[in-house]
């Protein structure tokens, strides 16, 4: 999202990057208090969301109208507000009586995470441009998905193998 102004000025050729931006922030507030009235979806939500952000991003990037774009960020706010609260959702079954510990955890993995893919795209889109930049960290979403998907079988084996 800090680079969509960039994106719209410098690719699209608009003055609409800071309304996008704002779009984007204030498509994540419903999102979240969705994900906290379907909680009990929150692994669907959480899939979902991890396969649609790197899709939804996939189509920004190939796209040169601003217009397009602007209704693209809708959908991309969306799930992006919804990763969050679904991993908090999920992190009360896994977090026992560590549960502070654990959202402390979760809360800092988040803003190191900011920061570091922040600074990426921007390194990256100084060798690759901005369009590559946003693609190449897109990806890093099936690292996600796959760490998803190993938690939800270990939370499977432990459901059926109590002692482990």
């Amino acid at each position: 999202a800090f680079f969509v102004d960039t994106m719209f000025a410098e690719e699209l050729g608009s003055t609409s990057g800071k309304f996008a931006i704002s779009l984007f922030w204030i498509v994540m507030i419903p999102s979240r208090v969705l994900v906290g009235l379907f909680a009990r979806y929150a692994r669907k939500i959480l899939v979902a969301s991890i396969i649609s952000i790197p899709v939804v991003t996939w189509l920004i990037t190939m796209m040169n109208n601003a217009s397009t774009v602007l209704v693209l960020i809708i959908p991309l706010g969306f799930a992006c507000g919804a990763i969050y609260p679904s991993v908090l959702t999920m992190l009360i079954s896994f977090s026992g009586n560590r549960k502070a510990t654990a959202t402390a955890m979760i809360t800092t993995a988040t803003g190191i995470g900011g920061a570091v893919f922040t600074a990426l795209t921007g390194f990256l889109a100084e060798k690759i441009g901005l369009n590559g930049a946003m693609l190449s960290l897109a990806a890093f979403f099936i690292v996600s998905l796959i760490s998803v998907l190993v938690l939800f079988r270990l939370s499977v084996e432990k459901k059926s193998n109590p002692s482990c």
